[in-house]
């Protein structure tokens, strides 16, 4: 066994024992974690164009989301185009890094905007 390993694994604790706190307390509560989430998720949104139309930007941006109808991607399609056509940022505050193509199972190919909050949210 390598010298530097007990140290290394000692610092890999130290480092990750936030990260694994934090995920024990949420398994321990998932609703409240689920609510952190969504607020976090609303205070972004409520920062960009798309969330303030939705009113997100109000005083309980949960009484304006839980109001909202949900909508086909193709009543967004315009603006998304938009925004790739001018490296707009309708729908985050922040310009996005990419556009991500998906289409689903043979359906027609949407473009979803990536931001750095979207990518910190699956390198989490």
């Amino acid at each position: 066994m390598s010298l530097l390993l007990p140290p290394s694994l000692a610092l890999l604790r130290a480092i990750a024992k936030p990260a694994w706190r934090s995920y024990r307390e949420s398994l321990c509560n998932p609703a409240l974690a689920q609510r952190r989430t969504l607020e976090r998720i609303l205070a972004r949104s409520a920062k960009s164009d798309y969330g303030r139309s939705l009113g997100l930007s109000g005083s309980v941006p949960q009484q304006a989301f839980a109001k909202i109808e949900p909508v086909e991607y193709g009543h967004l399609r315009a603006r998304i185009e938009h925004d790739i056509a001018t490296r707009g940022h309708h729908f985050s505050p922040d310009r996005p890094i990419l556009y991500e193509r998906t289409s689903g199972s043979g359906g027609v190919a949407k473009f979803i905007p990536y931001d750095n909050a979207l990518r910190n949210a699956f390198d989490r």
